[in-house]
């Protein structure tokens, strides 16, 4: 160590004393002498016998600055005792420093013990913190003995083989926990990527049974990310139940990722299961249930005419369309054309137009209404229609 006191160390007493100095120098030279010959450091303990394990302990343990704690450690890590890996396996919990804990992991694991090594096992898994499960992850050197979980939480963690993991299997029990507390975990995200990129749709089934305990993001991200996987075809039955379980969620994310999945499949769930939310105080909710909901189930210019959000009174002038009779209700259309919001004026436009023939006629009518908004609609329509040269009669005539 350059600029280092020259250290003069001829008994246990004087490695103590260099221990506890006032000068920082002095306490670190101690310390990387110490690293750099252990058993020697240790001999003169031996010989006067005094615990130097004790004291360096001691002074691991001390509030001191963070460089000498790491010097201390970095001594500590070269002395064969029980209580050394007492005391890293304490700063392998509390520690927040990467280069403290890979130190801290390293000694554990070069330990041996059955006991240490199952100490590491359990905090691999157990653990919330992605460095610290990192820094656990890169101490094992055999993983030959390892639990599915254990092998998928070191693939999570970037030590373990990533390699066929697409051939794991994933529709059964155990590996469905596995998954579950990784979509849960410290590498929620990581997790989710690789489902996304490797999974099939056993992978979404093996998943149900512990779906239920987790965040609600996670679950409304494995509810999306199902909707994705069975797009416009029916679902397996043990799927159509968590969509079930999902719809008497309390949680508005679960909830509209439930609805917009039964909106890509509307033959998932009963359409009962629906109702309740089309009425729903949470507008996104309305507006999801009510595109899930099939066309004859609800009379949809009712609900264009008492809707207080936009967005839904627009879809139900679109699901209205196909069924309603455009002639018996052109005095409705046209009070929709007086809506405040353009969405549903547009949306009755749209409706119309789709009706062919008849629009003209409803279209042709509108031009004499007192609303500036229902003129303006009827000659988009009659333009849409091809109605043009009619108009120029009409209007220069």
């Amino acid at each position: 160590m350059p600029g280092a006191p020259r250290l003069d160390i001829r008994s246990a007493h004087d490695i103590v004393a260099a221990l506890s100095s006032e000068d920082l120098a002095t306490r670190l030279s101690i310390c990387q002498a110490a690293a750099a010959r252990p058993m020697h450091i240790l001999a003169y303990g031996a010989a006067a016998k005094v615990d130097l394990v004790a004291a360096f302990l001691t002074a691991a343990e001390a509030r001191e600055s963070l460089p000498f704690r790491k010097a201390v450690l970095g001594a500590l890590v070269h002395f064969d005792d029980p209580r050394v890996v007492e005391l890293f396996r304490r700063v392998l919990l509390s520690s927040s420093e990467s280069d403290v804990l890979r130190l801290a992991a390293k000694r554990v694991a070069l330990d041996g013990s059955a006991e240490s090594r199952s100490f590491l096992r359990e905090r691999l898994l157990n653990e919330t913190s992605a460095l610290r499960v990192r820094c656990i992850a890169g101490a094992f050197t055999s993983t030959v003995d390892f639990s599915a979980a254990e092998k998928l939480r070191l693939v999570m963690a970037g030590t373990g083989r990533q390699e066929g993991i697409e051939s794991w299997p994933r529709d059964n029990p155990e590996s469905a926990l596995c998954w579950g507390k990784e979509l849960g975990g410290p590498f929620a995200l990581h997790a989710r990527r690789l489902l996304q990129t490797a999974g099939v749709r056993a992978d979404l089934i093996a998943l149900l049974p512990s779906w239920i305990g987790g965040a609600d993001s996670d679950r409304a991200w494995l509810v999306t990310w199902g909707s994705g996987l069975f797009r416009a075809t029916q679902p397996p039955s043990a799927v159509c139940k968590m969509l079930v379980e999902a719809l008497s969620e309390q949680s508005t994310p679960v909830l509209l990722a439930a609805l917009r999945w039964c909106s890509a499949c509307p033959s998932a769930v009963p359409v009962e299961l629906l109702q309740p939310h089309s009425t729903a105080a949470n507008a996104a909710l309305r507006l999801a249930a009510l595109s899930a909901m099939p066309v004859e189930a609800l009379d949809w210019l009712h609900v264009a005419r008492t809707d207080s959000e936009p967005a839904v009174r627009a879809l139900a002038v679109e699901r209205a369309a196909p069924i309603c009779d455009v002639a018996g209700t052109s005095l409705e259309l046209s009070a929709l054309m007086q809506d405040g919001d353009w969405r549903v004026r547009a949306a009755v436009v749209h409706a119309l137009n789709q009706s062919g023939a008849a629009a003209i006629d409803i279209a042709r009518a509108w031009l004499a209404h007192e609303s500036t908004q229902v003129r303006a609609g009827a000659l988009q329509i009659l333009i849409d229609q091809g109605q043009e040269r009619w108009l120029m009669d009409e209007l220069l005539g």
